[in-house]
């Protein structure tokens, strides 16, 4: 259950994503992350005919990506939380209907993946849902068309525009189990500073950003310096310098935002002028660059804002303010696996240390060397994980179950399987980790298998 403290819930269970995948379109495959996306599509289009079912395609490729480095079937998702820029969450409602699984559509516009985040967090900390999906998608075109002036108007962008991303980031949640936890959300207010400039939507959330995060400290009593980076969605870079000045005059120096809007693209090089935006730009940041680096432990505790400004428009016709505008609040931090972490630490060190001590018993009372028996835990973990047995024991034991190379065999044996599923038969040399992985994997895999079969007594 969750505990409400001003405007924040605190998660006393904390729900986590326990898989997520990025996607993006061609100009996304230009820039610096790059290389941290699951899918690129070389072009707008993505295969389709027209750019909004372009769009669609990038939320359906999303969710399917994602489900399957779960190793997870559509049939084990309770509920959807999607949404896009598209009038009536168009995108998000055609992959639903594909999809055929229970479905919310949210519009919070370039703050909908923090919306769909806290509150997807919300339902699984009370028991109402498992196995839920929060997806996002946005698509520069479709965006220009419906929001600005058609793309073969060839309006000139002014510097303080931003670049509507083409991508999507999809995130599987549980209520506990391996994974990033979600620790608390924080609901921002609509806040309106009268910024009428469609093209100048960092200056008009900025002030919304650092209110709301102002509020979080306020609700929990943190500081900023306790975490790792904190990351706005897509203030682009003028809006940045005006969040961290705001934040300064209020006595609060920022020396740790980052914000995804300024790392997706190379500004200097792809003239996207102040950076990205869209729900897909915060979306994909967090499902490809954040979320992995809380996962290898590079990160142990991050903030993630998001903002929307919530033009349309006929209210950008009727020459209204860019807001009302809102802004969601998600923080997220290292997985819990167990309610009581006292628990979790104690069965780590039980489980971890008995493993430890069956490899000792194994070189003091027979002829292996340690070698093999480090080998030996490998192929443990690849037979653990091919039986079905290792997510069980590592949700119970958490780092207890992965450090004495268990973890490393798991690994091996999950990415020979994700690879014989895209390349056939061939994934069984090249389906390790990474690239480098395939060595690892065919000279353990060769090597124990040789020995077997010659009855190798070679100690070495």
């Amino acid at each position: 259950m969750a505990a409400r403290r001003g405007d924040t819930l605190l998660f006393e269970r904390m729900p986590v994503i326990a898989s997520h995948a990025a996607v993006g379109g061609k100009k996304e495959g230009e820039g610096p992350l790059a290389a941290e996306f699951d899918e690129l599509f070389p072009d707008n289009n993505c295969g389709q005919a027209n750019w909004e079912t372009a769009e669609k395609n990038l939320q359906l490729r999303a969710a399917r990506l994602c489900l399957k480095k779960a190793h997870a079937t559509e049939k084990q998702v309770s509920l959807v939380l999607a949404g896009d820029l598209q009038a009536q969450c168009t995108a998000s409602s055609y992959a639903l209907r594909e999809l055929h699984l229970p479905f919310v559509g949210l519009f919070g516009a370039c703050s909908t993946m923090a919306e769909a985040l806290g509150l997807g967090a919300a339902l699984c900390s009370a028991g109402l849902a498992d196995g839920l999906l929060a997806m996002t998608s946005s698509h520069f075109c479709a965006a220009e068309r419906q929001f600005r002036t058609p793309l073969s108007y060839g309006a000139v962008r002014t510097p303080t525009a931003q670049w509507t991303a083409t991508a999507a980031g999809c995130c599987l949640l549980h209520p506990a189990g391996q994974g990033v936890g979600i620790a608390a959300a924080t609901f921002g207010r609509v806040e309106d500073y009268q910024i009428k400039d469609i093209n100048n939507m960092g200056a008009a959330m900025a002030p919304a950003a650092a209110a709301t995060l102002l509020r979080y400290l306020h609700d929990t009593g943190q500081e900023p310096k306790e975490f790792d980076a904190v990351y706005t969605g897509d203030l682009g870079h003028l809006g940045s310098r005006l969040f961290r000045e705001i934040l300064t005059a209020e006595g609060l120096v920022m020396k740790n935002h980052i914000d995804c809007g300024s790392i997706l693209y190379d500004a200097a090089r792809q003239n996207v002028k102040s950076g990205g935006s869209g729900p897909g730009c915060c979306a994909a940041v967090l499902c490809g660059h954040i979320l992995p680096r809380l996962e290898r432990g590079s990160y142990r505790r991050v903030l993630f804002i998001a903002t929307g400004a919530l033009m349309s428009q006929t209210t950008f016709l009727q020459k209204e303010s860019i807001p009302p505008l809102r802004i969601w609040w998600s923080c997220a931090g290292r997985n819990a696996l167990r309610e009581d972490d006292e628990m979790q630490y104690f069965w780590a060190f039980v489980v971890g240390g008995l493993i430890c001590v069956v490899g000792q018993l194994l070189i003091d009372l027979t002829a292996l060397t340690p070698a093999r028996v480090l080998t030996g835990y490998v192929v443990a973990g690849v037979v653990l994980s091919a039986i079905g047995w290792y997510a069980p024991l590592a949700e119970f034991a958490g780092c207890g179950a992965t450090v004495p190379l268990l973890g490393f065999g798991h690994l091996l044996a999950k990415g020979v399987k994700t690879a014989i599923e895209e390349e056939g038969a061939i994934g069984i040399l090249t389906g390790g980790l990474t690239a480098a992985a395939a060595g690892i994997t065919t000279s353990l895999v060769c090597g124990v298998v040789c020995s077997w079969v010659g009855k190798s007594h070679d100690q070495n």
